[in-house]
């Protein structure tokens, strides 16, 4: 059994001449799509790769880093990912963590590779994607034996750093990988139909249980893209290949929806699947009018990426995430211990088979995070109502304390959005001496609007307690993000930190 590879191989025996994927120009069945796998798989095995063996991969989204995912769970490897955005010590801390045996990169990163070579000792070969001919050559056709593999054997590590901005690599396992995309499945209603496309990289969590588990449990066919890079060019997608499933982050909803052209897009959606952080009630409105289908928010980490979800058939309520997804259990854990009653924020703790076993070493972390009874904290704060709906009220961490008083930002991001210049805005708290913390908003306005502000501040004050409103006000060009399209608030808090 290798449950990991058993993705692919299960949709070659049941349908091999379906497309699996589509990437730019180029089609690749299932059939094709094994049969190049297996020839890197055999090129991987001479240059010694086994069992257990750490295989990363960092680029931009391409079909080498598909077929190279599939060659290395082949083999029983373990999958990680570097961040092609990664400066020279982020690559040497992730690869000489894990430690990383080969590495697959793109032709910025191979370059930094090839000048820290000396740096990463664990390192046995880099292959680059601008060689893959190369490592083609290596391999044959060949039947390239499946490894078996045990359902608790590790098959992934993905790095997070959460809000904490320190590295830590969860551990996921054949089982965890195959529990998540069944739960997105089961919960988005995915058929063999579908078309699903992603804009999110690969070298995240989230991309992979959208773009690669979720699709192949059911055997959809992929459209594969290199990154988002605007609305427009999403919504060109959405239009030419017909795309029926859509997952991404908010701010390349907004994107989308601020640069939809009704003469040129036409779309076919029936679900749009969103998660990273909170959507406004009425940007999920907007969105669902101009892309004509349900937009339903989830919620999940790297560690658990589905934990609460909506799905299209279900009541829907503004703000919520909906019910646990899957087999998951959770609780709401009060600061003093005790369980959260209905109505009451807590923490939200989980377990079951999708969640991840374990940081890789780190013990301290694995202390804090992993506790008795087989739950993890997740760090985020949750409300449950009398019909079991959930909302995510913020992260622990993100919570601004202002004499005393707790403050949500999502609380005050959603009331911003409301005021009609408002493109995208983040809310954080700055030290100060009297009040300990004190709330500020950072603002990027829509194209063509302005405001200033004391008008956004009145605004806020005129729908939130005066004590939850801003005080000062940032106007930016753009916020700090990541390559996944989700805001960086850390980098926010540190600017206010700076004289």
């Amino acid at each position: 059994m290798n449950q990991a590879y058993e993705l692919l191989r299960k949709n070659v025996l049941r349908h091999p001449d379906k497309i699996a994927i589509s990437f730019g120009e180029e089609t690749v069945t299932f059939a094709d799509l094994e049969r190049q796998v297996n020839r890197v798989a055999n090129a991987l095995v001479g240059l010694g790769v086994r069992k257990g063996d750490v295989l990363a991969h960092s680029s931009p989204n391409c079909l080498e880093v598909v077929i190279y995912t599939f060659a290395a769970w082949r083999l029983g490897a373990i999958v990680t990912a570097v961040n092609p955005l990664f400066k020279r010590d982020e690559v040497i801390s992730v690869a000489n963590d894990s430690p990383v045996d080969v590495i697959l990169a793109c032709a910025s990163v191979a370059n930094l590779v090839e000048e820290i070579r000396d740096e990463l000792p664990h390192l046995r070969h880099l292959v680059r994607i601008d060689a893959w001919d190369g490592l083609l050559a290596l391999g044959s056709d060949d039947w390239c034996p499946i490894v078996e593999c045990s359902p608790d054997d590790e098959c992934s590590r993905f790095y997070t750093s959460g809000t904490t901005g320190h590295l830590r690599g969860a551990r996921h396992t054949h089982e965890s990988t195959r529990a998540i995309g069944q739960a997105i499945v089961v919960n988005q209603k995915l058929q063999e139909n579908d078309i699903c496309l992603s804009p999110m990289p690969l070298f995240y969590m989230f991309a992979n249980c959208v773009v690669l588990y979720a699709p192949f449990e059911v055997g959809a066919s992929i459209v594969l893209v290199e990154r988002f890079t605007s609305g427009a060019e999403c919504n060109d997608w959405l239009t030419h290949h017909q795309v029926t499933w859509y997952a991404g982050v908010p701010t390349t909803l907004v994107r989308m929806l601020h640069e939809h052209d009704p003469a040129r897009h036409r779309f076919y959606l029936r679900c749009v699947f969103t998660a990273g952080s909170k959507m406004p009630p009425d940007l999920i409105a907007q969105c669902e009018q101009v892309l004509g289908c349900p937009v339903v928010e989830h919620y999940g980490l790297t560690e658990c990426p589905p934990v609460f979800s909506n799905h299209p058939f279900m009541v829907r309520k503004p703000g919520k995430v909906g019910y646990p997804v899957g087999n998951l259990y959770v609780r709401l854990e009060r600061a003093d211990g005790a369980e959260a009653a209905d109505g009451e924020a807590g923490e939200v703790l989980v377990k079951g088979t999708m969640v991840c076993h374990a940081y890789w070493n780190r013990p301290d972390a694995n202390r804090e995070t992993f506790i008795d009874g087989g739950w993890m904290r997740t760090g985020d704060v949750a409300v449950r109502d009398s019909d079991g709906y959930y909302e995510i009220v913020d992260r622990i961490k993100d919570l601004i304390i202002t004499g005393g008083a707790n403050i949500y930002p999502m609380e005050v991001e959603n009331t911003l959005y409301k005021h009609p210049a408002v493109g995208m805005c983040a809310v954080v708290g700055i030290p100060d001496s009297e009040m300990g913390e004190l709330v500020r908003a950072h603002i990027v306005l829509k194209p063509g609007h302005s405001a200033s502000e004391s008008e956004i501040i009145e605004f806020a004050r005129a729908r939130l307690a005066h004590f939850k409103a801003p005080r000062s006000v940032v106007f930016r060009d753009e916020l700090p993000m990541t390559a996944n399209n989700k805001i960086l608030k850390r980098v926010l808090r540190h600017e206010t930190d700076e004289p």
